[in-house]
């Protein structure tokens, strides 16, 4: 068995994590096919155990958050001397078997595509719980096609804490000038920014191998995120299938609208796995038979209300997660949002509901319009939407903080500010009565008040609530 030269970079900040920077860099230097070097980059002078080569001290610059950048800066020096490169966060669980699968499949993908790895905790079951798949991320319905004995797929979530690259990988993303721009904020934040530029700025795409998606595992050691994670390894197999089927043109690849704004994506985005918020199921009066939720992901709102006794059907944000979701008796439709409520047949719904989706769409009133005019007689109309005139954003958009002030225009932010009073008044003029406004979830300004002074001032999110008469 031919030894690899490997260069293996850890980026440590602080003392919490020492114990996983040891045991990592033994398990480097104990697999048989790396002879490995492994170099962390850290802040100040640490002592990191035998298995570690160098610690390479300094911040890219004043930010503490800047040091993932550090790796790349080794990289560069070393490109010469190793035939494959690690980089890594410092809580990062690999195996040997991980390595060998990048090996295997790296000859099998496109020039421009790199193998990935999803990164997991445990649950109380044993059963691993994907990291990368949460709030917005996803699978990119039409991304699947074959590599050889591969099914390759990709997902809107590069960052993994942690990547492997090839000499010439590493040489043509070195050329390219994509890893020599230095620390900065992108779609993501500093040290995501870090971990994906080889993805996102040097000529490659990053592809899970999701046909051999167990070989690809790698383990997120600190499980701190466990009770966020929603999609096991098993839902991620109802996926992939659903990607195959796409592939094989056995099912349709279509996104319903926008769940991020695409120039400040890291604030407001629509999440895949909302819970089924009480205020929006006790707005859905349970005589509704038929009720239509817009924006459906993993499917909690829409499993709650079939549980009360509804007949749900869905416009999936994606079509991924619709033919799984479909799995549990949800009717689908697919396509995009505004031409769904062009060609839906009018007032055919007891019940429409949707969440958190507006705030990201250019036409939102039209489409609070579009919703109201499926209502049948009788029935419901319930919005949920994410409050961008509260007090403290108002405050922060009108002296500029933290980048606020994009939310001047939508063409600068990606966000609709309207208030649901300008909802209410669409809600209305398409036959609506009683159409009335509901605020939640206090900031935290608002929890220190009184109650009754909830309202568009403190409140996070907020209800609009209607009905169409018999």
């Amino acid at each position: 068995m031919t030894q690899l030269r490997t260069l293996v970079v850890i980026a440590h900040h602080g003392e919490s994590h020492r114990h996983f920077v040891r045991d990592l860099a033994r398990r480097y230097r104990s697999m048989p096919r790396l002879q490995a070097d492994v170099v962390v980059t850290a802040e100040q002078p640490k002592d990191c155990g035998p298995d570690v080569a160098e610690v390479r001290v300094g911040l890219p610059d004043k930010n503490p958050w800047s040091l993932p950048f550090a790796h790349q800066q080794v990289f560069a020096e070393r490109v010469d001397r190793y035939d494959l490169f690690v980089y890594s966060e410092d809580d990062i669980g690999v195996t040997e078997r991980t390595i060998d699968a990048f090996l295997a499949a790296t000859p099998h993908l496109a020039p421009d595509e790199i193998a990935g790895f999803l990164r997991y905790e445990v649950d109380a079951d044993g059963k691993p719980r994907l990291n990368d798949l949460w709030g917005h991320y996803h699978c990119v319905p039409g991304s699947a096609r074959r590599r050889g004995p591969y099914l390759v797929a990709e997902t809107t979530n590069e960052h993994a804490g942690f990547y492997v690259v090839t000499q010439a990988q590493l040489r043509r993303a070195l050329a390219s000038g994509g890893l020599s721009r230095g620390p900065r904020v992108t779609r993501y934040h500093l040290p995501e920014t870090a971990a994906t530029d080889i993805y996102t700025g040097c000529g490659f795409k990053k592809v899970y191998c999701v046909s051999h998606a167990d070989d690809f595992l790698i383990h997120h050691l600190p499980q701190k995120y466990l009770p966020m994670l929603d999609v096991t390894i098993d839902e991620f197999r109802h996926q992939v299938a659903v990607l195959e089927r796409i592939l094989d043109g056995q099912h349709p690849a279509t996104e319903l609208c926008a769940v991020e704004s695409p120039h400040w994506p890291m604030r407001w985005p629509k999440s895949y796995f909302e819970p089924a918020r009480p205020e929006l199921l006790d707005a859905v009066p349970a005589q509704c038979r038929r009720v239509l939720s817009v924006g459906a992901g993993f499917g909690k709102l829409e499993r709650a209300l079939q549980a009360r006794g509804h007949e749900v059907t869905a416009l999936p944000l994606d079509s991924v997660h619709g033919g799984a979701l479909a799995r549990h008796g949800v009717q689908m439709v697919y396509g995009e949002l505004r031409e769904l409520l062009r060609t839906l047949p009018r007032r055919s719904f007891d019940a429409v509901v949707s969440s958190n989706l507006l705030h990201l769409q250019p036409d939102a009133a039209a489409i609070v319009r579009g919703c109201a005019e499926l209502v049948a007689p009788g029935g419901a109309l319930a919005l949920t939407g994410v409050n961008l005139n509260r007090l403290t954003t108002r405050w922060k958009r009108r002296l500029g903080l933290d980048e606020h002030e994009r939310l001047r225009s939508f063409e600068r932010g990606g966000f609709c500010i309207l208030p649901p009073s300008a909802f209410a008044h669409e809600a209305r003029a398409a036959g609506l009565v009683d159409v009335a406004t509901t605020w939640f979830e206090p900031d935290r300004v608002g929890a220190r008040l009184p109650r009754k002074v909830l309202g568009e001032l403190t409140a996070r999110n907020w209800l609009l609530a209607g009905r169409r008469a018999p």
